[in-house]
């Protein structure tokens, strides 16, 4: 190398070591620009000196000026990451993000406690209980516990008279079952047991048999497409159209046996079509599911965060239902001596309602924060006999650093839901004015519903990056948009295939634990007891079931997810050579014989445009 080449690349290292910075066409501050072939030879001459010769925010790269490869040399590049500071899982220096989306969500909880308060003055339990809002009295004042002679409708509708002594009264049927609850409550808990244990059970044939249940599946789902059409198209072939029967599908039975083969055609040629195009994904499905189950045995109390989920939902749902009674029962006392509602109570309902929704969504993303915080931690520590207290990092990152970010992603889903619930009120106004607006309404419905399924989609991803990364909400939703964009196919896998057989697992479950407590209670309740009585407490014992079922099963369903996650950002951190992946031996096989499969479909198309 020339010296005068070689002091121009030591004046290039030595401006970038000691912070100095690039113009945007890839200058010094004095001087010409390296050309591209100089830079490779700074290239080797960094790789034989063992040090990096470029800082990864050099403005040229940033703005896309020159290919990355002919200004840094293509063993360098990486994504957007200092290749000084080795990454090592999720962040621990972390700052707070979307502190202002945190003010106005404890802004909003201390203007619900003003309308709980203000509700608490002018609201009475006791107006709902006599079926008179018109009353004034609250003495003995307390929350109805009988539905004996209350319908009580949320748009402030009651019917004091909907139960009278010619209808069925609920309030007898419920006090029979809570007798009996008290007496026979353990076999409801022994039922709960059988589900968890059966919950643990299933997360390890997740783990283990997850190859043979997900293919399993598949072939099912083709012989019913394939054997159902067959079917059709025989019974078509065999009926007859009878004029003379009764009915109009006996008199065109063949007819409709011909819609019904074509229609069921079609969908199974898609159906295998798309099984088609999936077929290697489903063993990437295959692999997340075993590393899942890797991850949640390792960090076996995350199962414990759906039940945290659960209770305080259920707290939440309990102050929403005793601040509607409030609400719509507030009156107050006139100069003449009645009673009117205030104004201030309209209003304060749809604020109870948008309220709901937002802290139901912002439970939900705290979940899901902390559960993908754990799941990231493993994924991305090597040595995993250090592996510490993920959960307990995970939630202190969520409570020090990130609630402004959940209380932004559940915002957005809240917002959509409440426009959903205002549309559904719209509906059924107009369905009895005006049908064709009502059917409008019904399209605007069914956009909004796939708007809400997307948003709710993208908050879980982005939940996720913000775990691993400690992003602002809109970076981390940025991020994950890119992540989904760039791996469609494999998320159409998961999503689909993946989905169903964690929903047969969980109906595996609570199917399971009903037809153990169906047995228990056999023989245990006397025979003077009624058979719905029987029932109703063996449905008590399914709800607590699919309660643990849905806690394990969505717990997994997330691991899966954030695994999914993480595997996409080491493929783009990392190259396996330089870089070494942080995923296992079973994912680093996909990858390889991914890129084979690529490598060989490659060079048949050149093959083929040689031959042309």
């Amino acid at each position: 190398m020339p010296d005068k080449i070689r002091t121009r690349i030591d004046k290039f290292q030595t401006c970038l070591k000691t912070g100095g910075t690039l113009r945007r066409d890839g200058r010094m501050p004095s001087g010409p620009a390296i050309p591209p072939h100089l830079m490779e030879l700074l290239d080797l001459k960094a790789q034989e000196e063992e040090v990096m010769p470029y800082p990864m925010n050099y403005p040229a790269r940033q703005s896309g000026d020159y290919p990355p490869e002919q200004i840094y040399g293509q063993a360098h590049i990486t994504q957007g990451k200092n290749p000084d500071d080795e990454f090592e899982g999720p962040l621990k220096k972390r700052k707070c993000r979307d502190v202002i989306c945190l003010g106005l969500f404890l802004a909003f909880l201390a203007l619900m406690a003003a309308i709980a308060g203000y509700s608490l003055w002018t609201g009475s339990y006791n107006r709902l209980k006599e079926g008179n809002f018109n009353l004034c009295d609250k003495a003995d004042d307390e929350f109805p516990t009988s539905f004996a002679r209350v319908k009580f409708y949320y748009a402030g509708k009651l019917d004091p008279g909907y139960f009278n002594e010619t209808k069925w009264d609920p309030g007898n049927f419920f006090d029979d079952v809570a007798a009996a609850f008290e007496e026979y409550w353990p076999y409801v808990i022994y039922m709960c047991l059988i589900a968890l244990g059966i919950s643990i059970l299933m997360t390890a044939c997740l783990r283990v048999f997850a190859g043979v249940m997900i293919w399993g599946v598949v072939g099912i789902f083709i012989v019913l497409s394939v054997g159902g059409t067959i079917a059709l198209w025989v019974l078509w072939g065999t009926s007859k159209n009878d004029k003379e029967a009764d009915g109009h599908f006996a008199q065109n039975r063949k007819t409709y046996m011909l819609v019904f083969a074509i229609i069921i055609s079609i969908i199974a040629v898609i159906f295998l079509l798309v099984l088609l195009i999936l077929r290697k994904r489903i063993a990437l499905v295959v692999r997340l599911f075993r590393e899942a189950g890797k991850a949640v045995h390792a960090v076996p109390f995350v199962f414990l965060q759906p039940i945290y989920t659960f209770l305080f939902q259920g707290i939440v749902a309990a102050i929403f239902v005793s601040l509607s009674v409030l609400i719509e029962t507030s009156r107050v006392k006139r100069d003449d001596g009645t009673c009117k509602k205030p104004a201030f109570a309209t209003y304060s309902r749809y604020l109870n309602i948008f309220g709901y929704y937002w802290m139901t969504q912002f439970i939900i993303g705290c979940q899901h924060v902390v559960v993908a915080g754990a799941i990231a931690r493993w994924f991305f520590t090597r040595d995993k006999s250090h592996l510490g207290f993920p959960l307990l990092t995970s939630a202190k990152n969520l409570l020090r650093y990130h609630l402004g970010s959940v209380a932004f992603g559940s915002l957005i889903i809240a917002i959509v839901k409440f426009i959903r619930w205002c549309m559904n009120q719209l509906q059924k106004y107009l369905s009895n004015v005006n049908s064709c607006l009502a059917c409008l309404a019904c399209l605007c419905k069914c956009c909004l519903w796939c708007l809400d399924g997307f948003l709710q989609f993208l908050n879980r991803n982005a939940y996720i990056e913000i775990a691993i990364y400690g992003y602002a909400f809109c970076p981390s939703a940025k991020r994950a948009f890119k992540v989904i964009s760039t791996n469609a196919l494999r998320i159409l896998a998961i999503n689909s295939i993946g989905d169903f057989v964690l929903y047969l697992a969980k109906l595996t479950i609570v199917a399971l634990s009903a037809l153990c407590g169906y047995y228990l209670f056999q023989g245990t309740i006397p025979a003077e007891e009624t058979l719905d009585i029987e029932w109703a407490l063996i449905v008590i014992g399914i709800v607590f079931s699919y309660v643990i079922a849905h806690c394990f099963i969505s717990t997994y369903e997330m691991a899966i997810d954030t695994i999914f996650v993480c595997f996409c950002e080491d493929l783009e951190m990392n190259d396996g050579v330089n870089r070494p992946y942080f995923m296992s031996k079973g994912l680093m096989k996909f990858v390889k014989e991914n890129n084979k499969g690529g490598k060989k479909e490659k060079k048949q198309k050149r093959e083929r445009k040689s031959s042309y």
